[in-house]
This record gives structure tokens, sequence and C-alpha cells, in this order.
């Protein structure tokens, strides 16, 4: 038997101890370093290796079994509990970006961000006289993105739908210090 670290839990070390984090469930916990180690320098354990004599081991081992950080398995299986890829690859060339309207909207720069498969966008609104109703059918009428954030001086306290064109069902706008926190309601598919 071999024992082997949950792939989904992550040991993150630190200066005087290792903090458990078990992503699916959001939960964490502390051992010390010298048990993570254990962990962190090998893909598995030998059972056989274990030492269950020392009464501080047989207790980290029982608790991080028990928790279900680690699992026991035959080793001729071992090979089919591999470790998860966490290299992340987005193919946006540009994730976020902020944008700084100040006399006149221009259509084109939304255009180019959508280009570059930008998702998420950030409306920097200088000139009081827009309407912010406007701004947001115009682009959501000609362009896509996953999430617009508005930051405007104007005093807003309103909930606008929008047409079924759009991806978010909803708008919320919040005043907070002369700015505007815009929250979108995505319509259920």
């Amino acid at each position: 038997m071999i024992i082997k670290k949950h792939a989904q839990v992550e040991f993150i070390k630190g200066y005087n101890r290792t903090c458990i984090y078990d992503i699916p469930r959001g939960d964490y916990d502390f051992i010390p370093n010298y048990i993570a180690d254990l962990f962190l320098d090998n893909k598995y354990l030998k059972e056989k290796d274990v030492d269950y004599s020392n009464a501080e081991i047989k207790y980290w081992f029982n608790f991080l079994l028990e928790k279900e950080y680690i699992f026991r398995i035959p080793k001729k299986i071992g090979k089919r509990f591999i470790d998860i890829d966490r290299h992340f690859i987005s193919p946006n060339k540009i994730e976020f970006a902020i944008v700084e309207i100040a006399q006149k909207l221009d259509l084109n720069i939304f255009k180019k961000l959508e280009s570059l498969i930008c998702r998420h966008i950030t409306l920097l609104i200088l000139d009081e006289e827009f309407s912010i109703e406007n701004i947001l059918y115009t682009i959501n009428t000609n362009c896509f993105f996953e999430s617009i954030n508005i930051i405007h001086n104007k005093d807003y306290s309103v909930v606008k739908t929008f047409s079924a064109s759009t991806t978010f069902g909803a708008f919320l706008f919040l005043k907070h210090d002369f700015h505007i926190l815009l929250i979108m309601l995505q319509r259920s598919i």
C-alpha cells in the first residue's frame, strides 16, 4: 500500500508550519512542516516506511487520513491517480481593460478590445452628461463582454433591464462615495 496526497489539496509551506488547503471544500488546516515535507518531496509514500511507532507521526497521519487530505491505495493502481496541472493558460491577449470616456464614445475601442478577446472592462466616465444606460446599451448591442464595471460621479440608484440580446439580464447601480458600482445579474440559460 502507498499513501498519496489528494490532487485537490494544496500544501502551502510557511516558516513554522504548513497550511493545507482543501480546494473543493474551501477548508484549511495547519500541520508541522516536517510532515508536509514528506508529501512535498515525494509523489507518494510507502506505508511500510512510515514510522507509526512515533506517536506524533501517527497522530498527524491519522489526522490527514481522517480529513481526506491523504489516502491509502494499492501501489499497482497508484499511477491512475495523476496530479492536476496547475498551469493556467488564457486565450485572451488582454484579460481586463480600463476605458476612460471623456467627451465622445468611440465604439472602435470596444471592437478592438473584443478582437483581443478581452472579456472584462471598466468604464471610467469623466463627463457627467453621459447617459450610463445609453453607453451600456451601445456596448451590449455591438460587443460581448463578460463583465462591465462603471466608475462615474453621477448619482444613480436604479435597476435597468436591457434587451434579450445582452448577456446580462439586469444592471444594478449602487452609489458609494461619488462612485458607482455596477453589479450584473446573469440570466439563467
